[in-house]
């Protein structure tokens, strides 16, 4: 049945999102370019895989925290949603640089920087910056936040939020009316984005540093006012179901340009560049990826489930834990030269039972439950509440540059 003023869709497609996240980084352990650690059986023939997700899944997860940013905001004060949010974001965000993220730090010095100390040597200069460990082309600044990256982008892309938030909400539905209408639904953010690709990416660092990552701090902050602005506006997500098979060929048809140009060696096939095809294609296959998304899952997700309800309080702290999990498990697991089935095998296992037993231990204990991001309450709540007010309809209905994360 369906939860009653919850946005399951955007529920499931969060989760969905970052269920593809970890595979993701799974993926990176076996590129052939330095990642926190790499697989023995490393090889190019990932990069396909790679490219599955890579245009859409952090666009889309922008948006969503812009939706439910907006559902948050028009039901509390703005002083105490902003406290919330530094409390949901912050605490896990310090907890994960001081604690999570250094294991993988310290794989990471060892394998591509000479490092040759122990971790209890290791960890004080990590705490303090003074281990020096850049390698030539690399910035690692400690304490670092790794893949963690992504909560301190949307913790500053939600004050942003919160200062324009009032203006967006001003916005006549007719401003809205012709974006919801292909080809415009398709053309202006593909054209949009295409753009911040050329002219903001050849300036823009890899590492996700905030100052310096241009282009993904215009790109995702769009994503997130834009979701805030179209969270209420169900045309918008009429229009996504109403073209969903239309850009999910479209999406497809992007994924095939892309892979062409690295298989033929027209484009580089170093991570990170956005050289003209990757910078115009990236774009056609992102955001018509996010609009199927959108689309199916309104069609398709709109009922609720015990595993939807477990899995919406469970995401975040997978998150958190996921790319320690990998980097650390794949870094011993590689050196035990088993055969590449075995090794994946139990990558995966590790992996996921790391998940798994962080969450159950978190959630049941109050003192950890902030410093995963969830509510300091002993019965399991969801991350980022995703209500509408509408009834919902049932029935029918180069790779990313940031690989060093």
């Amino acid at each position: 049945m369906p939860h009653p003023g919850r946005r399951t869709d955007l529920d499931w497609l969060r989760i969905i999102a970052f269920g593809f996240l970890i595979i993701y980084h799974i993926e990176c352990f076996y590129g052939t370019w330095p990642w926190r650690a790499n697989s023995q059986y490393a090889t190019w023939k990932v990069l396909p895989l790679l490219q599955l997700s890579t245009p859409w899944r952090l666009l889309l997860l922008f948006l969503i925290s812009g939706v439910a940013t907006r559902f948050m905001m028009d039901k509390t004060p703005t002083g105490q949603f902003v406290q919330s949010r530094a409390v949901r974001l912050l605490i896990p965000l310090a907890f994960g640089m001081l604690v999570v993220v250094p294991p993988q730090t310290y794989v990471h010095v060892v394998e591509y920087l000479g490092y040759r100390g122990g971790f209890l040597d290791f960890y004080p200069q990590y705490l303090t910056g003074a281990g020096k460990w850049n390698a030539p082309g690399e910035i690692l600044i400690t304490p670092e936040w790794a893949h963690l990256w992504f909560i301190a982008y949307l913790f500053i892309f939600t004050l942003v939020a919160v200062a324009v938030g009032p203006r967006l909400k001003t916005l006549p539905a007719q401003a809205f009316a012709w974006f919801c209408k292909a080809p415009w639904i398709f053309v202006v953010p593909m054209i949009l984005i295409a753009l911040a690709n050329l002219l903001i990416g050849p300036f823009s660092t890899v590492e996700h540093l905030f100052i310096g990552d241009w282009r993904s701090v215009l790109v995702f902050c769009a994503a997130v006012l834009l979701g805030y602005s179209i969270a209420k506006h169900e045309p918008f997500f009429e229009a996504c179901d109403k073209q969903r098979y239309v850009a999910l060929a479209i999406a497809v048809s992007g994924y095939v340009g892309i892979a062409v140009l690295w298989l033929s060696g027209i484009e580089s096939s170093i991570p990170g560049g956005f050289a003209t095809g990757y910078a115009i294609l990236n774009p056609i296959q992102g955001w018509a990826s996010v609009v199927a998304a959108f689309g199916f899952a309104r069609r398709h997700l709109r009922r609720d489930s015990p595993l939807r309800r477990y899995l919406t309080d469970a995401v975040f702290p997978y998150y958190v834990i996921h790319q320690t999990a990998i980097v650390v498990a794949g870094h011993w697991l590689t050196r035990m030269n088993l055969p590449m089935p075995v090794e994946v095998s139990l990558l995966i296992l590790v992996t996921v039972a790391s998940c798994v037993i962080v969450y159950e231990v978190a959630r049941r204990i109050w003192i950890l439950r902030p410093l995963f991001g969830l509510k300091l309450e002993r019965k399991p709540s969801t991350e980022q509440p995703l209500e509408d007010r509408s009834s919902p309809k049932v029935g029918r209905r180069p790779v990313e540059s940031q690989l060093a994360n």
